[in-house]
């Protein structure tokens, strides 16, 4: 059974390990969940179909064996199925596995949904399974969050090999846990995190972008300050501006924007109209697909950024235009976003990373954080049953879109954290933001696990490095005014500091890995954030480097005293296996910096040993 249509997939296997059974492994639901044998043979609990897995006592993880599955068929594929576990409708529930791969990939975890008359529930199989992990030679954790359907009763797990995989792999010690579980259980390359305590009040709104005291106190900044008053002057003419042209909300999703290139000589294409892409080099235009929808993913986007700022507009002037062309483009989405074809960034799929607005979770989970901070800043003008249906209707099902992936330790999960956590603070749904700061790839895992000692996001680019910032400052600040403070996490400062400490005398960082030379102080609105959550002196230097204006205003402080350059220092960051040694501070002064450390992952180069030497003003 290969690939086949999710309906039928789920109904074909209904009768496989029909029975329910009670897991004795305390807290884990699945019973047998290291594939122990019985003394005739079989392997309670477990029904192990087809000719590419069997029982194998070569490795295992726990107990006396283990799960191996060989599969090098073109048409054979793993079929593998657990007893049902009877569970709770709409619930959350943590499902992982252990594997060790010899080689190839493509074994999925799927998990099968039933109702009360043991009859297949029609889910789209992508939003409940995941592909195994397949780093070779140890053991490697599998882990995500499923939400059980409406109607559902119990639920199986799958092992199956997609079509065409080659793959072999041995898998061991599955779970299934009630509610979201964060525990590590000794995987050697993940370190643990302390979980911070969650409580969410009622409250008033706004609270999720600002609160009602901030809101006042960037009244009374822009009026104290000329600075400040320009800044807040500018924004309330560009929310204007795209008050007076209004962009309908798109009656599908839109496309990857990656593939907004010329074919021939990959420059970047201009647009002409919604359906013409100019190339700037060879005037080549092109039309119809993968173009088109590129230029509607920038319509979401640019709803979603527009969403934001109406509402905000509305909370600084009272102005009750701002708030009805934001309730208008909330319904919008709320009544289309069901309609929305799941896909990727090929075309529609049904794939854990595919979106519903956009072609990629992450992508979906940018889109999302600005809509639910304009839901809260305008919620309060919206009757009973206009608040149900985005809540419902957009809010939450666009949570379960991205949730269906876990991306691990990544910058993905980074965005999709922030999501979580915007809609959880709109909806004050503490399982949100619980899901978000403590779950298996929140925020605290990802502090301990993407973050170095040094400082450094994992991927060792300062573009990505800047990336995961970014959304990493604003799930503390929608925390920070829910009661969480996140700011507390040691970890989490030298995120701030290290571009600091390791640029160029003129403030440029080298360009080590997936990024070009970059300007060290990019994102003013870290700075801003860092003084007033730190009040480090180091932060208030680097606001001073440049002129404030609206990032200073929404998230920092009136006045900043103007502070020396902190020392720049010959430092070996052994974390991330980078180095700098520096002759001086002076900007002529010579500076060298050595990547000696691992490859990055997917944004990282193998060139190690690789330099960038700077002297006399520039690098060479």
């Amino acid at each position: 059974m290969r690939s086949p249509a999710p309906a039928a997939f789920t109904a074909a296997l209904a009768l496989l390990g029909s029975a329910l059974l009670v897991a004795d492994e305390p807290g884990n639901l699945l019973p047998n969940p290291s594939f122990e044998r019985a003394q005739d043979g079989t392997v309670p609990g477990w029904t192990i179909g087809g000719e590419v897995s069997s029982w194998n006592a070569e490795r295992a993880r726990t107990g006396k064996g283990s799960l191996l599955v060989r599969d090098a068929s073109p048409k054979l594929g793993s079929n593998v199925t657990s007893a049902r576990i009877p569970v709770a409708a709409e619930t959350s529930y943590t499902v992982g596995a252990w594997s060790w791969t010899l080689s190839g990939k493509g074994l999925g975890l799927y998990v099968l949904c039933f109702d009360a008359a043991g009859k297949a529930l029609p889910a789209p199989m992508a939003r409940y399974h995941r592909l195994v992990a397949y780093r070779r030679s140890r053991w490697r954790r599998t882990i995500f969050v499923i939400q059980t359907p409406k109607g559902c009763a119990s639920i199986q797990l799958l092992l199956h090999s997609y079509g065409g995989a080659k793959v072999e792999t041995f898998v061991d010690d599955l779970s299934v846990y009630a509610g979201v579980v964060t525990r590590q259980e000794d995987e050697t390359d993940m370190r643990p995190f302390a979980k911070v305590q969650i409580q969410v009040a009622g409250g008033e709104r706004p609270s999720v972008l600002v609160t009602r005291q901030e809101i006042a106190a960037i009244r009374a900044t822009a009026a104290a300050h000329e600075w400040a008053g320009r800044s807040l002057k500018a924004f309330l003419l560009r929310a204007e501006r795209q008050l007076a042209r209004p962009v309908p909300v798109p009656d599908r999703g839109g496309g990857w924007y990656h593939w907004y290139a010329c074919p021939a000589d990959g420059t970047s294409l201009t647009t002409v109209s919604p359906t013409e892409h100019q190339c700037k080099t060879c005037a080549k235009v092109y039309t119809g697909e993968p173009y088109d929808s590129v230029v509607i993913m920038r319509q979401h986007n640019g709803l979603g950024n527009a969403l934001r700022d109406f509402g905000l507009a509305h909370a600084l002037t009272g102005r009750h235009e701002f708030a009805k062309r934001a309730r208008e483009i909330l319904l919008g989405y709320a009544d289309r976003y069901a309609g929305y074809e799941m896909h990727d960034t090929r075309g529609p799929s049904t794939t854990y990373s595919a979106g519903k607005v956009a072609p990629q979770t992450l992508d979906e989970a940018c889109w999302l954080i600005p809509v639910a901070q304009a839901y809260d800043l305008v919620a309060d003008t919206m009757a009973a049953a206009e608040r149900k249906q985005v809540e419902q209707d957009l809010l939450r099902a666009a949570v379960a879109t991205i949730r269906r992936h876990d991306a691990g330790i990544s910058n993905w999960q980074s965005w999709h954290n922030a999501a979580f956590a915007a809609v959880g603070c709109a909806l004050r749904d503490s399982q949100l933001i619980e899901l978000a700061i403590n779950g298996p790839s929140g925020f605290q895992f990802q502090m301990e696990n993407a973050v170095t000692d040094d400082g450094f996001w994992h991927e060792g680019s300062w573009g990505y490095h800047n990336y995961a910032l970014m959304v990493n400052l604003q799930l503390t600040e929608m925390a920070a005014r829910a009661g969480v403070d996140l700011y507390r996490n040691p970890r989490y400062k030298g995120l701030y500091q290290v571009s600091m400490q390791f640029m160029a005398p003129n403030r440029i960082l080298p360009a080590f890995h997936d990024s070009g030379l970059i300007d060290g102080l990019a994102g003013p609105e870290f700075y801003e954030v860092a003084y007033r959550r730190w009040g480090d002196p180091m932060f208030a230097w680097a606001i001073h480097q440049r002129d404030r204006g609206w990032d200073a205003l929404l998230y920092g402080v009136p006045v900043v005293p103007v502070q020396d350059q902190p020392p720049q220092d010959s430092v070996n960051f052994a974390g991330l296996g980078w180095a700098v040694l520096r002759s001086g501070a002076s900007p002529d002064s010579m500076y060298l910096a050595l990547d000696y450390g691992p490859h990055g992952g997917g944004h990282g180069h193998p060139d190690k040993l690789g330099f960038s030497f700077y002297a006399l003003g520039d690098f060479l």
